[in-house]
């Protein structure tokens, strides 16, 4: 797969990865970032869609951290209360009986 793949360039390059960071949701996207040490301590950060760079931090063994504002614009969204959504309306019986085939 592509995040193997991507696992083992950022190996054979000399780096390693260290964390991933949720860093920001807007306008309901999420935003990541993949931060890598080479072998020399120099840090690079990537810019990475978060489920890209959750599949890294799984084959990598690293941490995934969410920025505080992350989590505060995600819990602010308003909740649907239960009372608010109507219970979906019986379909009409439109079951017709089997024909009799087994004779």
């Amino acid at each position: 797969m592509t995040h193997d793949l991507f696992r083992n360039l950022i190996s054979e390059t000399g780096h390693s990865v260290v964390r991933i960071i949720v860093s920001d949701l807007v306008e309901n996207t999420f935003y990541a970032v993949i931060e890598l040490v080479s072998e020399a301590g120099d840090i690079l950060a990537l810019d990475a869609r978060p489920s890209d760079a959750i599949a890294l931090a799984l084959r990598t063994d690293c941490p995934i951290f969410v920025e505080q504002k992350v989590l505060d614009v995600s819990s602010s969204t308003s909740d649907i209360s239960s009372q608010d959504i109507e219970p979906p309306k019986p379909a009409d019986d439109t079951t017709e009986e089997w024909p009799d085939l087994i004779g």
